[in-house]
This record gives structure tokens, sequence and C-alpha cells, in this order.
């Protein structure tokens, strides 16, 4: 199995060309990944439903008239006409639910030159007018932005970016800015579409639901390096995790220390949407920094992790991450101009493009609202400096989630979100597996050195006859026959390693990247083989981590085989 064959519930093997291979995967939630632009890929939804059958699910008011089979952006005839007919704010409305979301719609003049999108909100209704005449944009109230793109032949997309919430969704025609009193008159449009984020991203049709696109409930992710188009995916296979953060991407509900914050839409996230935020220092002698408050319980550990971007102009170099309140306090820095560690010893991994993810966690002292910041630091170490108003860091998918390490990225935008554990199971059949003799080769990456194993078996269903390669709670990797030949080795399992395991009768060998390890010449082999898993072989201790290849050979290979297989690189 190299991954690269997928589709919902199954990871395909590419060798033999039979589905002899291939591996069941569930995983009841949406997910992120790195696609293969090396840039992070969200699961992507439109709410909408029937996002270009204006006359079904959409409420027609004000006497609005809808005639389909209109020319459209595209050449065809999938645009429609919506007129007033003698009645002042004609429109058409759906409600729908969505937190901190993107209204758009393709629209182009008809007898009337402008636009007006609607969308209820907590607190205030946001809406906004657009000219389509002139491809200009028009008065806003309550949104966080309003954006007009001409897509040629008088066609331009409109959107519309809202705060919070939105129980209904409104297009009008409008006969001008601000004004919505035409009894007469009409415009084109086609292709609405509401999802959560502050960009109108590719269009997505709907029908009687909403319709999602990316990773998917069941879709096994295979998962590229950051900041890289050229890279080979590996199967990313991860626990449940929950970000407590309720807006990972939107700064005006993040809380300001000595510091301010602004929406740039100039700069591209490591999602690769131009919308972020920029944290820039004032001229106090203090800490400068944002911040999120999350209840935390004593005694539990907690990953934080936020992505940042040195503002080119800024004057410091440094960034480190702040546990306190109910944490001891602890700092660690980065600098995030050359994306080096500093003081505490997070990680930090290159996002490209002057992006870096940075992580630290740490362990609650009592329960209740706990302090996770994200500081400007001009000095390594040293928490408080004076600012000049030049130091800032653009900040973006912050990510706060029990556990000791940070896993992959999870939007949130408006109320916690949980991804659900990936699992990964049941390869092959009796008629695959070899009782007598094999080697079971792995390429592949943990997370961490926790608390728990972390294993892929080949077994009977059961714990009683399993071959196994696993790493454990000590940086061993370690290779068993039901027990018996436990061959270990201690390493960096956080590292990508090519490790084969033979197995043959008081004959059984552990290889890793070339060099044999370890040797037993003594132990039985088990009987009944008949499916491969990410775990213990009962559904237990689950193999998190980074699968770039998977091999069974039914032949015990010799020593010369072995050196090569596993020396060979992806």
């Amino acid at each position: 199995m190299i991954p690269s064959g997928k589709k919902a519930g199954k990871v395909y093997s590419q060798k033999p060309l039979t589905t002899d291979g291939q591996l069941d995967f569930t995983r009841a939630s949406t997910a992120t990944r790195i696609g293969s632009d090396g840039n992070i890929e969200k699961t992507r939804t439109n709410l909408l439903l029937q996002s270009n059958q204006f006359n079904t699910t959409w409420t027609i008011v004000n006497s609005a008239v809808l005639t389909s089979g209109q020319a459209d952006k595209d050449g065809g005839t999938d645009a429609w006409l919506i007129a007033s007919n003698g009645t002042a704010n004609a429109h058409i409305s759906q409600s729908v639910t969505a937190g901190v979301a993107t209204l758009s719609v393709y629209a182009k003049a008809g007898t009337l030159n402008w636009l007006r999108l609607y969308v209820d909100i907590s607190g205030a209704n946001a809406s906004a007018w657009f000219d389509l005449a002139n491809g200009a944009l028009g008065t806003s109230f309550n949104s966080i932005e309003h954006k007009i793109e001409s897509i040629g032949s008088g066609w331009y997309r409109c959107s519309l970016i809202v705060p919070n919430g939105g129980t209904i969704v409104r297009i009008n025609p409008s006969v001008a800015d601000i004004d919505v009193s035409q009894t007469t008159g009409n415009i084109y449009i086609q292709d609405a579409q509401l999802e959560q984020g502050l960009v109108a991203t590719n269009y997505i049709e709907t029908t009687t639901a909403a319709v999602s696109v990316g990773s998917v409930d069941n879709m096994p992710r295979l998962n590229y390096t950051p900041g890289s188009a050229t890279s080979c995916p590996s199967l990313l296979l991860e626990p449940q995790r929950t970000n407590l953060v309720q807006y990972s991407e939107y700064g005006p509900e993040w809380l300001n220390t000595q510091s301010t914050t602004t929406l740039s839409t100039t700069i591209s996230s490591p999602s690769g949407e131009n919308a972020v935020y920029k944290a820039t220092d004032n001229t106090s002698s203090s800490q400068h920094r944002i911040d999120v408050r999350e209840t935390v319980t004593t005694g539990t550990e907690y990953a934080f992790s936020a992505f940042v971007k040195q503002e080119s102009n800024s004057d410091v170099d440094f960034a480190y991450l702040l546990f306190s309140s109910k944490f001891t306090a602890t700092r660690y820095f980065f600098n995030i101009k050359n994306g080096t560690v500093g003081n505490g010893n997070g990680t930090i991994e290159n996002y490209g493009n002057g992006w870096y993810k940075i992580t630290g966690s740490a362990t609650a002292n009592s329960t209740g609202n706990a302090v996770f910041g994200v500081n400007l630091a001009d000095v390594n170490g040293q928490p408080t400096y004076t600012g000049t108003g030049n130091g800032a860091m653009f900040v973006w998918g912050l990510q706060v989630e029990e556990g000791s390490y940070a896993t992959s990225y999870i939007p949130t935008f408006g109320a916690t979100v949980t991804r659900v554990a990936d699992v990964c199971e049941n390869g092959g059949s009796s008629a695959t597996f070899n009782d007598s003799e094999g080697v079971i080769f792995i390429e592949s990456s943990a997370f961490a050195a926790d608390s728990t194993n972390k294993v892929m078996t080949i077994s009977d269903g059961t714990t009683a006859n399993r071959v196994q390669i696993y790493y454990d709670s000590s940086n061993n990797v370690i290779g068993s026959v039901a027990g018996q030949a436990v061959i270990s080795h201690t390493t960096d399992i956080t590292q990508n390693l090519n490790i084969a395991f033979k197995y043959k009768l008081n004959d059984f060998a552990l290889w890793i990247n070339g060099v044999e390890v370890g040797t037993d010449n003594l132990g039985t082999v088990p009987s009944g083989l008949q499916e491969l898993s990410f775990d213990n072989g009962a559904g237990g201790s689950n193999l998190y981590g980074n699968i770039k290849k998977l091999i069974y050979i039914p032949t015990a290979l010799n020593d010369t085989q072995l050196a090569e297989l596993t020396s060979i690189e992806s």
C-alpha cells in the first residue's frame, strides 16, 4: 500500500492490482489535510439548498418573479432573472445557520444595476450593495467585508462576509445604493453559496441537501508535506481531538493586550485564502499579544498551536506561546524570521511562504478559565519589551486541544469542533497472509512518544495470534509475534522510519533504515492470520501517525533483501 488510491471508506493497495490489499477506513467527521499544493485543505460546504434552483427551497418574498433558462456566465443557459413585480423590496430568502460565514452569488445587471445581499446575524442584520453596472462596491452594514469580482461578460461574483450566526439570507435586485424601493426592474443571478469562513471559495452545487467537498466523513486523508508541491503523500491517521477555540481564524473574537488586530486580505493564509489577521504592538513596555480564554481541567495536558508569519516591516523577530492563569506560567519562544526554536523547546514547522506552525504543551494545575496567548517578543526568552508600533505578525488557525501534541488543524467559526478518530483496518484475507513465514514492512512516523502504544498488526482478529510492529511510550520500535520474539530498538519514533519485521519458526529479525537492529532465534509462528489493521488486532492501541508505505511479503527475506527493502526512500 502506497497512499494514492482512495475513496470514502477505502484505502487501496497498488500491488497486486486487485482488491486483496485494500483497507477499510472510517472517520465519522470532516477533517483537514495538506493538499498536493502544500496548502491546508479544509472541508468546504455550501450550506444553501437548491443553490441554483431559486424557485424551489427558496422563499419568494414581495412578489419577486423568477425566470430560469437565462444566458449564464459560462455560455450556457443556467442563469435566472429575478424581477420586481409591483411591490418594493422583492427578494428571495432561505433560512440557514452558519457562524462566521460568506454569502456569495454571481450577478449581472438587467434593467436594474444593483444587487443587495443580506444576512440575519445575532444582534444586527448585515447587508451590502453591489454596483453591477460599474463593478463597484456600495454601502455595507454590520459586515466584516464585502467584495465584487469581475468574471467577464458583465458578470460579477459578489460576496458578503458576516461575523456571527445567520438565520436568513436574502438576495435582492436593487434600484440604487441603500435602496430596494423599486417596484419594477430585474437583474440576473446564478450559483449562490453560503459557507463558513472569511472568503468565497469555488462554487459547490447543491440540490436538496448541503454538499461538502474535501476530507468529508470516512474519506481517507492523503497528507502531503506542508508548503511543498512536490512531495509524496502519507496516510494520515489521528486520534479524536476537539479544538476548544471557538473562533480559530476570526480576530475580533480574540482578546488584545497592548496590541491591535486588523484584517488583511492581501496576505495568503496556510490554506491559500486571502484572509488573515495582523497583530501589531503599541508603544507600552509590556506584553504584546492576542489570546483566547478556554476552560481547562486540573491535571490535564493541553497542546496549543498557532500559525504565525512575521510582517515584512516588523522590528521584532520573535513570537512565543503563553500558558497562564490555570497553568504555572509557561512560555515557548520561536524566531519567526528564520524558523528556529527558542527558549522552552517547543516545536516549529515550516508551512511555506513565511508561515510557521508553532506548538507547545502544558498541564493545568487548576480548573477554570485559562489564558492561551500568542505574543510578540523582541528577544528570545524575554516576555515583555517596549514596543514601537512596528512590531507585527500575522496570526491564523488558533487551536487548543487536550493532549501532549498538536494534531492537524480543526477550523472553527463560532463553536468548538471535534474531529473523530481515523480507523483503518481489515486489510487482506486468509489467502493473503502466510502463517509460516513472512515480512511486514512499514514506512511511517509517530506523532509523539506519548503514554500509548501505537500498533500495526496482522492477526486472526484477536490478540492471541498476531504479528506486530509498534511504537511504545519510550521511543522504542518493537517487532513481536504473539508475545514471543519481542525485539525492541530505541530511536526517535517521530522521524520517518523504514521498518521491517521478519517472522519464521525460530528465525525473527527487526530491521530499521537498512540495519538489522535485533534478532531472536527462539519462537513459534502464529496461526489463522487473516487481516491487517492499524491497531492491536482487537481494536485498541491504534497506530496514529503518518503512513507512507506498507508492504507484506509472504516469504522470509534474507539479510541482503531486508537491507535493500529498508534502505529505499519514498
